[in-house]
Formats: C-alpha cells, structure tokens, sequence
C-alpha cells in the first residue's frame, strides 16, 4: 500500500512542524484532562503517575503510551511552576573519522540509553508542576486546563517537538548538550537578582534545544486555532513565545550595565554573602561605578564558565571511557569553553551579541509559519497579504507596537516560570 503524502504536510515538515504533531498534542491535551479525576485531593494528586495509552503519530514516529507525572508543591498561590518532557539519557562512545584531518579522532555523544527507534516501553515522560494550597483539588488543574486550553496545547507541541527531535537525532554533539543542560540549570537557579535571572532566562530560552521545537509550537497553535493568513500576524503579535524573543532580540549590552547598575545593593550583598568581598570592599564598590560593573561581569563570569566546565566533569564522570580518554576529551572541550574569553565585559557583550542572533534567527523562521496559516476565500485576502508584507518590519524592535512582556505570567488560571 503506497502511502500519499499531501503537499502540505511536506511544506509543514519543512518549516519545522513535522506531520501529525499539532493533531498529536490536542490529543494528549485531552488524554491528560481524561485521566485527572476532579475529586482527586492534594496527596492524590501530588506525586501522581499515570500510564496513558493511545495511538500517537509524529511523522515516521509511533508510540502508543506516555507517562504523566504530577507534583505539587505547597504554597498559598495556584499555579503551573513549569512542564517538561523527559527521555533516558545515557553517555556513550564512538569512534568518526574527522573529515578535514588525518586519521580519527575520539568524538563523544549523547546516546539514548532506550533506543527510541527499537524499543518504546512508553513515548516519552510527561510532566507537570502546580503550586497549591493543601484545598488543591483535581477540579482546578482540570479548570486551569480548560482556561489554558490554547496554551497547554501549545506548549504540548513543543514537548512532543522535543521528543522527536531526540527520536531523529539521538547522537547529540557534547558542546550544544552541554550548553543546552547548562542554560536550564541556570534558568532555575534563580539568584533573585533581576539582571543575572533575566541573563540565565535568555541563555535557556535561545540555546540550540530550544530553538529547534520553537516553530512546532508555534505551528501547534496555528493548527490548533484555525488560524487563517489575516489572522497571522495578530497572531504572533499576543505569543508570549514571540514577545519573548522580541525582548531578548531587542536587548542590548548597554542594557545588561544598565540592569547591573539597578541591582547594585543585591549583587553586592551576594558576593559579601560568599565572601568574595568584605564590607569595606563593598562599599567602595557601591561608589564606583565603573570598577563595579568591571568587577562584577568577571566574577559572573567565573561563575558561568565554572559551571560549563563542571557539568562537563560531571558527564564525562558516568561515561565508559577510560579515565585517560575522558581527561583528553575534558581538557579538549575546555578549550572551547573558555575560547576567546579575556574578560568578563568580553564575555557578556558576545553572549549578549548571540542571544540577539538566535533571537532574531528563530522570528525569521516563525514568521515563515504563514505558509500554514489556512487560506480563506476572503475579499480581505490580497490586503492581509499586503499587510504581512507592509509590516514585516515588526520584527524590528522599534516598531513593535504593544511593549513585550517580560516571561510567562497570566492572572486566572496563570502559566508562570519556564517550559523546558
């Protein structure tokens, strides 16, 4: 039986939405509000494990099952703290012959301890954290669901995005995972101070993880919403994905010495609290400005770089290379790490500069996302048409006509805090 494949679902896969995944993540959104019991209470629900089966398709991959896991943690606010979508990591070897240079050289990757290809015990680990007080019953997740039904939906398809890029790239380069795992530790460090938690929060949102699934969100929604061409742009103007990257496509190193100045009394505080300075070297500090924002960018820095290289050693530590191999492979990717760093203004300024360029990348590519939007037999058509292209300067942040909002933050029935 030959199987046909329609032009669009080509053009969808083309644009980073791979087939049947948009239809994939309504399913699941369903699922999931199909197996959360309105009576459940607090204990039932925190800690919950569900098996959930179905028949779920993205692309060439098929699975029939996926585990949801619920946690909740106490507080006096409702709220969804973040999802996330998990697979079983391993670390491997291999050996590849390095085109460009004699002989092989030792590459290491990130394998799939479960080979998602042969074996698929379940698709993938679904989960969800809420904070709640202890009246936290299973009708207001299941309210929150509805309320957020968009949304959810959404976010769904990045997780489902996320899980199919793993099933068709399950080699993963060191460097880029390394980063990408770095960026999310970061983003849920939360210093509580303004300037580095915004830093943390544009390392994760724009590392190569994350703008892989970008546009399978994005398309989620366009699928999900019937959105129609004249539509489009609207569209895109109200994604908090979209404002996100706006804002950090918009974000200046001028900006981050701005920030760093404001949070002057909390940075300070902090490195007193680590005892990096003492008081007398804090209040000099405080007075000087220059030497302050000089002072401040190389510890960060340090901090930054430090973390890479540790998380590093501590993959290479539960790899089956020989304690030779991963001090060879260590030292080799250190380089990289702490390349064409010469100072801590040197650093933040080209990280800032990158987090611009992926930004910007990503926008580039979601705004080809109206090749999905539907086609309306409208009179309205050719002028919506001719507005996409009057207004693609919105991608510029000076003509952005409604201000970004700063993360994910909804009032009744809120998304508050990351998607990972």
């Amino acid at each position: 039986m030959v199987k046909v494949v329609k032009k669009r679902d080509l053009l969808n896969e083309a644009l980073g939405v791979p087939d049947g995944l948009p239809e994939t993540a309504r399913q699941i959104y369903y699922d999931i509000i199909n197996n959360i019991l309105p009576s459940y209470d607090f204990n039932k629900l925190n800690g919950l494990e569900v098996l959930i089966n179905g028949n779920y398709r993205i692309a060439d991959y098929k699975f029939n099952k996926f585990r949801l896991k619920l946690e909740i943690v106490q507080s006096n606010q409702f709220d969804i703290l973040n999802m996330g979508s998990g697979a079983n990591i391993s670390m491997g070897k291999d050996i590849k012959k390095d085109v460009g240079r004699v002989g092989n050289t030792r590459n290491m990757y990130f394998q799939s301890g479960a080979d998602l290809r042969t074996k698929k015990p379940y698709g993938f680990d679904l989960s969800l954290v809420f904070s709640g007080p202890k009246m936290l019953r299973g009708e207001h997740i299941l309210k929150f669901f509805i309320i957020q039904k968009d949304k959810m939906i959404k976010v769904i398809g990045h997780e489902l995005m996320h899980l199919y890029d793993f099933y068709k790239n399950q080699r993963k380069d060191i460097n880029k995972q390394v980063k990408g795992y770095l960026s999310q530790e970061f983003a849920e460090m939360n210093l509580n101070i303004p300037s580095i938690d915004k830093f943390s929060m544009m390392l994760y949102f724009v590392n190569t993880n994350e703008n892989i699934v970008r546009m399978s969100e994005i398309g989620t929604g366009i699928v999900d919403g019937n959105i129609t061409k004249s539509r489009f742009l609207d569209m895109l103007k109200n994604d908090d994905t979209v404002q996100m990257l706006q804002s950090i496509k918009g974000y200046k190193f001028s900006d981050f010495q701005i920030d760093l100045l404001k949070d002057k009394k909390q940075i300070l505080n902090y490195f007193q609290n680590k005892n990096v300075i003492d008081i007398h070297r804090a209040n000099y500090l405080y007075n000087d400005a220059y030497t302050y924002l000089g002072f401040v960018m190389n510890e960060f820095t340090k901090t930054f770089i430090s973390a890479e290289a540790n998380l590093l050693r501590r993959m290479l530590s539960s790899s089956k290379f020989t304690d030779t191999e991963k001090d060879e492979i260590y030292e080799r990717h250190k380089k990289q790490i702490f390349k064409n760093v010469n100072s801590g203004k040197d650093y933040f300024e080209k990280m800032i500069k990158s987090f611009n360029f992926e930004a910007e990348k990503v926008l580039r590519k979601i705004f080809k996302l109206f090749a999905m939007a539907k086609d309306e037999p409208n009179p309205k058509l050719p002028k919506a048409m001719k507005r996409m292209k009057t207004e693609s300067k919105w991608i510029n942040m000076k003509h952005w006509d409604k201000q970004p909002k700063k993360g994910f933050d909804f009032k009744d029935g809120t998304m508050k805090g990351y998607i990972y």
